[in-house]
């Protein structure tokens, strides 16, 4: 009852403003036209008693004054004042939502916090209800501000962490359905979404919610790894079929991707997500050609890692030992301090070519790699 006589009061707060407003608008446009020459409305048709006939007639064709063309100029400065400060009205109360709802949003994160953060021991029904209800307080009192999807989210959490999750999808569900403008927050929703039927072992469900964020989000991190993703859960499930399926599908979205990407960046990465979906299906000429071209042009990407994995490529699956070699190298003499160093000496040292012995000191200086190969497949979204 008290949320609605808030809202009832700034309701009619703006009425009122708006209104004043609009009306001082209008007077100051009205006064400032009155200083300008009117057109004659209404001539005297009379006969002059005395005088020149041709001032008589010039003065019987003067214009009829407009009885408000002689306000004065303090009247329009007090309108005028009056219009700033139902401007200033208006600013007030929105300023006065913010505040109010990050005050609430505050209370209600200081009430969640202990619940989310602890592993250790199981929050009270009691907590958990007052928790909720603190945010449920955040969206009823602004609902149009950013607090609002903030609170929704916690809300969500609160839920996931009872494991309630059908009650935590559908809180995420107000953020999509209500709060699309405030996009980074609809991408967690999406994200935490699949998280959550992975949680359930409903890993069907979960690709498509995974497949949902590669489709409205597709240049954020998590959407553009996504097919990935979902190909690589297949792939740990056993399900061979539906894994190169699902790889198939990145390719296919990946080249597509590929010349809408906004920066030279996102083109580097996508490449990088493409070559390894080919190694997946092991395509592999597709993969090295694409390492080649990141290679040639290494914005956004670990060119060490991409020549380490060229040259494994080269070696291993195409049987190419000049490539490969020609990849080893180039690691070692532009980046001997690298961690995949040493793995890439010793391919070489393996293929009989002697190292320099300036650069194997460096290489061998180098911290230990378990690298070799491209590994970007995203953790899931928690």
């Amino acid at each position: 009852e008290l949320a609605l006589v808030v809202v009832g009061a700034r309701w009619l707060l703006s009425l009122l403003t708006e209104a004043v407003l609009t009306v001082a608008v209008a007077h100051l446009w009205w006064f400032h036209r009155s200083g300008a020459p009117v057109r004659p409305v209404e001539t005297r048709d009379r006969r002059p008693e005395t005088g020149d006939k041709r001032q008589a007639m010039i003065r019987d064709r003067e214009p009829v004054p407009c009885p408000m063309s002689h306000v004065s100029r303090s009247g329009a400065r007090e309108m005028g004042i009056v219009a700033l400060a139902a401007a200033a009205l208006i600013a007030a109360s929105g300023c006065s939502a913010s505040y109010s709802g990050e005050r609430l949003f505050w209370q209600a994160q200081r009430q969640a916090a202990p619940i989310l953060n602890t592993r250790s021991s199981t929050p009270t029904l009691t907590q958990v209800a007052e928790a909720i209800a603190a945010c449920e307080l955040v969206i009823k009192r602004v609902p149009q501000t950013v607090w609002a999807p903030r609170a929704h989210l916690l809300i969500a959490a609160l839920h996931a962490r009872q494991r309630q999750y059908a009650q935590a999808r559908e809180a995420y569900a107000q953020v999509l359905q209500n709060y699309s403008r405030y996009q980074a927050y609809c991408v967690q929703a999406r994200a935490q979404i699949a998280s959550i039927y992975e949680a359930e072992g409903a890993w069907d469900e979960a690709a498509n919610a995974y497949y949902d964020v590669a489709d409205y989000h597709p240049w954020t991190a998590i959407g553009l790894q996504a097919p990935l993703y979902v190909a690589s859960g297949y792939q740990r499930r056993k399900q061979d079929e539906p894994a190169n399926d699902a790889y198939r599908r990145a390719v296919e979205r990946y080249t597509k991707l590929l010349p809408e990407a906004p920066t030279k960046e996102l083109t580097a990465k996508t490449k990088v997500l493409l070559a390894v979906a080919h190694q997946r299906l092991g395509k592999w000429p597709e993969a090295a050609g694409l390492l080649e071209e990141l290679i040639a042009a290494p914005d956004g990407i670990d060119r060490a890692g991409a020549l380490m994995s060229l040259g494994l490529l080269y070696q291993t699956k195409l049987h190419d030992a000049a490539n490969a070699r020609h990849a080893y190298e180039r690691l070692l003499k532009e980046f001997p301090g690298h961690p995949v160093s040493k793995t890439a000496k010793a391919r070489l040292e393996g293929m009989g070519v002697d190292i320099p012995a300036e650069i194997a000191a460096r290489v061998d200086a180098a911290p230990i790699s378990t690298g070799g190969n491209l590994t970007i497949i995203p953790p899931k979204s928690r």
